[in-house]
């Protein structure tokens, strides 16, 4: 089974690009390439964006939240592949969401379906089966997406170095998904620091969560 490096970002505290030698394949993350390495980072394998391409009520679109990676998606030769959201999948704009997803060269539909499907959950003890939801981030779809594709092990990096606890509230998912993968055998590790490794204390018999929980602000400890 190959290797699947997700990258998120350049890992803190570390130049090395996130191959280094290492045969695998790169998964890049929406601008991680133009914002961590000025588009330098040239051995990816696929890339993917899953955001929509036109304005939403909650997100403006690629081309206007992020021009320089939308930039960079479009000067690329069509050779790898960018995932991006499904122009059918946008209930709005169908045509302009077309027009975009054609501008990048090597743009693929992401199967979001076919994953909902082939992971279902049943929440309920008396509910059936409904396909997944369960994605906060873009992420937690690639870890998914991952584990379709047969990856292992499954590499996180630069995942999980957020600024702040909001961020990291809205990536909640990663560590389900993380779990997900691990009990189906599936190796899943991590580059440098992050939120999502282990902690150097156990729960309850070293230590509790007080310190953190007064450190956050106000708002998220009601």
């Amino acid at each position: 089974m190959p290797t699947i490096i997700i990258h998120g970002a350049k890992v803190y505290g570390d130049e090395r690009y996130p191959k280094y030698g290492r045969q695998a394949e790169l998964w890049g993350c929406t601008r991680a390439n133009t914002r961590s390495w000025g588009g330098r980072l040239k051995d990816w394998d696929r890339w993917f964006d899953m955001h929509p391409l036109v304005r939403t009520k909650d997100f403006a679109g690629i081309p206007e939240r992020r021009p320089g990676a939308w930039q960079w998606y479009q000067a690329q030769d069509g050779s790898r592949p960018i995932y991006l959201q499904a122009p059918e999948a946008h209930k709005h704009q169908q045509a302009l969401a077309l027009e975009r997803f054609e501008s990048v060269p090597g743009a693929v539909r992401f199967p979001i379906m076919v994953l909902q499907q082939a992971y279902p959950l049943r929440e309920r003890w008396d509910a059936p089966l409904a396909p997944c939801r369960m994605f906060y981030s873009q992420v937690g779809m690639m870890i998914a997406f991952a584990v379709y594709e047969g990856g292992d092990p499954i590499v996180l990096n630069g995942i999980g170095q957020p600024t702040n606890v909001a961020h990291q509230h809205l990536h909640r998912d990663i560590g389900y998904w993380m779990g997900f993968a691990r009990g189906r055998g599936i190796d899943v590790v991590i580059d440098g620091p992050s939120t999502f490794l282990q902690p150097d204390y156990l729960y309850a018999y070293d230590r509790h969560h007080h310190a953190e929980l007064k450190a956050m602000p106000p708002e998220f400890r009601r």
